[in-house]
């Protein structure tokens, strides 16, 4: 049984291993947990099956090098993506849906060259759109045809992405914005005619154009003939004016059958077609072993010329009809001689045999669209969740509450925009935003609303675990003058078992020596040693000091929030540990090829600038101190030399 998933392995494989770049994928209904476990990691290694355990370090690590990423409909209520490295963004329309599937893909392809490939179908990004429902795919080159074709959309996402995180500062999970850029410049680039490639067609809803999309696919040609393969139809009344649109006088109709023998397809639509047998009939795959979910349009003419038309549209006004609203789709457009390979695929079905069952929604039972425009983002170094909602007053009585982390929101009206600010420290993923919406008196709907962040650490975004100081500071005392990057001390060096709440009894070490040990290995590894060449500021790089000084805040706060007894020994150690790392990076910050030596060190800086005066009170307590110096009044000075002295001697200067 041939799937979607094989038809995406052979995608893959059309470049060569290791060499894809950037993945972009589309979808209406997104399953997280099916993509990350059986198509995300098929980007790093085409074998991974099903089931198989993943080694979410070694694929992150990989996922580095490839920008991925997921748009998908809002209305959809997707559920938050796990902890694999890639950027999901929901969007939204007034009057439709998000329902393009595609995955495109851009990289060094097999000639050597760098190209894109794209696969337009019918499938969700879902176990049944990839593994179970009969669907339709096709895979094509870029183009300047398609990438016509495609910019629109594109220029449509950035605008979506930008209206997402204007007025942010920092970096988004996935970096959406830059990913999306880069895709609509390399179209942008595209000068070539892909030579008998398949045409792709985009429809994006404007209310200043009245055109249908079926006369722009059909370019208002005229054929005979048709048959129409959908899973959702509109009513008679409307299919029959898009089916005029291409001329047909003698169409062939086949709707899904679902697991009880039964034909999903519209009552009146039904009863028309048994009145005009002359024009309709209707047909069945001869393989009925799936529920089909495919949409596709063939049709031809008494020349023999033939089109089939196939992806995401379904034979509905929404996806077909005027372009003044409804759908975002994609489809392509195959132009060809008309021969019987096409039909050899079906059984005539009579009529009269048919056992019917009335579909219950047109167009992919629809979820009910979302009112309202709600954006929420959590910044994690401000520690703080801003939503946005955009609606009218009467949609705002209807909102029964919003809430995050199961505490309700509370909303100010700003600039005819409601926001609402929530100051919170998260200690693990990130819920989404849960609504609950009055339709009407009697029917309350909800809605889920994921929330983008903004910020983030990779260890609080789940793509590594949370470094543990300990395991790195033996790791690094155990270096010796030829341990170089084949050892990783991101994979080996943190704690993979520790949970993301913090809660955890601190180990106070109190051997200061080991810190200093530590400290010198590392440079020497830098300066002379298998590392000599290396820049220690690359946060991925072995021995990294953003990884050591991330490891050491994150050690600093949990054991402020879970400590049962007196800090001011830990603090000390805090503090030593913090003025050697710094003395480190100002040592070493002539081997920084990365920029971001500068930044670490302002921030170390500010770091101890605001717990020196705490660092200056332990001193001048000090029961050694008030032994020799019974005058009170001169203990802040002697603090002030002492801890002048002991910066001095961290710095390896001269008192």
């Amino acid at each position: 049984m041939s799937t979607v998933k094989a038809a995406y392995k052979d995608l893959v494989e059309s470049f060569k291993p290791g060499e894809i770049d950037k993945a972009l994928f589309t979808s209406f209904n997104f399953s997280s947990n099916f993509f990350e476990r059986n198509v995300l990691p098929m980007l790093i290694d085409t074998e991974l099956s099903d089931g198989a355990e993943l080694d979410v370090l070694q694929i992150n690590d990989a996922l580095r090098e490839i920008a991925v990423t997921v748009i998908c409909d809002r209305s959809t209520n997707p559920k938050p993506k796990g902890n694999l490295r890639y950027g999901l963004f929901p969007v939204g329309l007034i009057h439709g849906f998000f329902h393009p599937k595609l995955v495109m893909l851009s990289g060094i392809l097999l000639d050597g060259n760098y190209g894109i490939k794209l696969m337009v179908g019918s499938c969700n990004i879902t176990l049944s759109g990839w593994g179970i429902n009969r669907e339709v795919v096709g895979i094509t080159d870029m183009g300047t045809q398609q990438s016509k074709a495609l910019q629109p959309l594109l220029a449509w996402l950035i605008t979506q992405a930008d209206k997402m995180f204007s007025g942010t500062e920092g970096k988004e999970e996935g970096d959406i914005r830059e990913c999306l850029s880069k895709w609509h410049k390399n179209l942008e680039e595209i000068g070539f005619l892909s030579k008998d490639s398949p045409e792709l067609y985009v429809r994006l809803p404007s209310d200043k154009n009245n055109r249908y999309f079926i006369d722009e696919v059909f370019a208002q040609k005229q054929f005979e003939h048709s048959h129409i393969v959908s899973p959702f139809w509109s009513e008679y009344e409307t299919s029959q004016a898009l089916i005029k649109k291409i001329g047909a006088k003698n169409v062939r109709l086949t709707p899904s059958i679902n697991n009880k023998g039964e034909w999903s397809f519209p009552e009146k639509f039904k009863n028309e077609a048994k009145e005009k047998k002359e024009q309709f009939n209707f047909s069945l795959f001869k393989q009925r072993d799936r529920y089909t979910h495919a949409k596709s349009i063939y049709a031809w003419n008494a020349a023999g010329q033939a089109v089939l038309v196939s992806g995401s549209a379904n034979f509905t006004q929404a996806a077909m009809g005027s372009l003044t609203q409804g759908n975002i789709e994609a489809v392509l457009k195959y132009s060809f001689k008309h021969d019987d390979i096409w039909k050899k695929q079906f059984l005539e079905e009579k009529i009269e045999s048919i056992n019917w069952t009335e579909q219950v929604d047109s167009d992919e039972h629809a979820p009910e669209i979302m009112p309202f425009d709600m954006l929420a983002i959590y910044d994690w170094k401000g520690h703080v969740l801003k939503v946005r909602l955009d609606c009218s007053k009467d949609i705002f009585k209807r909102i029964n509450s919003v809430r995050f982390n199961k505490s309700p929101l509370d909303w100010t009206l700003e600039n005819v925009v409601y926001v609402a600010n929530v100051k919170t420290k998260l200690r693990g993923p990130c819920p989404p935003l849960e609504i609950s919406y009055q339709k009407d008196p009697v029917t309350p709907i909800s809605f889920t609303v994921l929330v983008s962040q903004l910020n983030a650490e990779d260890d609080e975004l789940g793509y590594l675990p949370k470094p543990e100081l300990s395991k790195i500071i033996d790791q690094l005392r155990k270096l010796g003058p030829e341990s170089n990057s084949g050892f990783n001390l991101v994979n080996a060096a943190l704690n993979e078992g520790e949970s993301l709440d913090g809660e955890k009894e601190p180990e106070v070490e109190y051997d200061f020596f080991s810190i200093f040990q530590a400290i010198y290995k590392l440079k020497e590894s830098y300066l002379e040693g298998g590392n000599k060449g290396k820049s220690p500021f690359d946060e991925h790089a072995p021995y990294s000091l953003a990884l050591i000084y991330r490891a050491l805040m994150l050690d600093y706060e949990e054991t402020k929030s879970v400590a049962k007894g007196n800090m001011d020994v830990y603090f000390i150690r805090y503090y030593i540990f913090l003025s050697e790392l710094l003395s480190c990076c100002k040592q070493l910050n002539h081997l920084d090829t990365t920029g971001d030596s500068a930044s670490i060190i302002t921030a170390m800086e500010a770091d101890i600038a605001a717990v020196n005066q705490q660092f200056l009170t332990l001193i001048a307590s000090s029961p050694v101190l008030s032994q020799f110096l019974p005058n009170s009044e001169e203990q802040p000075l002697i603090a002030e030399t002492m801890a002048s002295w002991f910066t001095e001697q961290l710095n390896g200067q001269p008192s």
